[in-house]
């Protein structure tokens, strides 16, 4: 019965972290402090949730639920990192600094880089949290 929670869970998990990041086009939009491609949402906080939401079921439910959530963010977050071009939306928002965009004299570099990392270092976080649930004593 356990592994079909599991399951269950990893599912959810895998399409709530999927669709997570975009929740700053519609639903977070309204605080004007998320915008588009956001810190916040396009990071492995979304992991964390999954994992400290399915904790009360033990680490074996909750570590697939954690790997679910793993994966959905990174099949979001891969993607992400390959735009067609770096200008604009292509580039992380860090609520209260924006797009580092302003820098001058970068030619967009920073901005560039830091988003690609930033996207790039979330995708691996997440599969680290994984690693780390699953590390966890029962």
């Amino acid at each position: 019965m356990s592994s079909i929670v599991g399951l269950i869970l990893g599912v959810v998990a895998f399409f709530f972290a999927l669709g997570f990041p975009d929740w700053d086009l519609n639903i977070l939009r309204v605080s004007g402090i998320i915008v588009h491609r956001s810190l916040i949402t396009h990071s492995a906080l979304v992991v964390v949730l999954v994992a400290l939401v399915t904790s009360v079921f033990g680490r074996d439910i909750c570590g697939i639920a954690t790997l679910g959530a793993a994966i959905g963010l990174a099949c979001h977050l891969v993607p992400d990192m390959f735009p067609e071009a770096w200008r604009g939306f292509a580039f992380i928002y860090i609520p209260f600094l924006g797009r580092l965009t302003w820098i001058p004299l970068d030619g967009d570099w920073i901005p560039t880089i830091f988003s690609f990392l930033w996207l790039g270092g979330n995708v691996l976080g997440g599969f680290a949290i994984f690693n780390i649930v699953m590390d966890l004593d029962e």
